[in-house]
C-alpha cells in the first residue's frame, strides 16, 4: 500500500506530497517499507503515525540509516548502483535503488 506523507511545501504554501510504500498496522499507525525520497526523518523500516493531513511523527526507529543519493543530470548507472550495493552490503547495509 502506498500512503501520501507530506514532504514539505511550495513557495506558495501548497503541500508537496510523496506516496511511500507502507504496511498498514492496528491505531492508525504504518510501518514504513521503503526509505522515502522526499519525506525527511524517517527509513524504511520505521514505525510512523500519519495526522490527516500527511504529516507523519516516527514513532519507533526500525534501525536504518537512510542516505539519498542524487545525480545532476542523469540517473545511476548499473555499475555504479552494483558498486554502492558491494561497498554498503560489507557493512550489513541495503541499497534502494528504482528499477528505471
Amino acid at each position: 500500500m502506498h500512503l501520501n506523507l507530506l514532504a514539505g511545501t511550495t513557495p506558495s504554501g501548497q503541500p508537496v506530497f510523496e506516496p511511500v510504500h507502507v504496511l498498514p498496522l492496528p491505531d492508525a499507525r504504518y510501518r514504513i517499507m521503503a526509505t522515502p525520497a522526499l519525506v525527511a526523518g524517517c527509513a524504511a523500516g520505521d514505525l510512523v503515525e500519519v495526522d490527516e493531513h500527511g504529516r507523519s511523527q516516527v514513532i519507533e526507529h526500525g534501525g536504518n540509516l537512510a542516505i539519498l543519493a542524487f545525480v545532476e543530470h542523469e540517473a545511476f548507472g548499473t555499475d555504479q548502483v552494483d558498486a554502492l550495493r558491494r561497498a554498503f552490503a560489507s557493512v550489513g547495509g541495503v541499497v534502494e535503488a528504482p528499477a528505471d
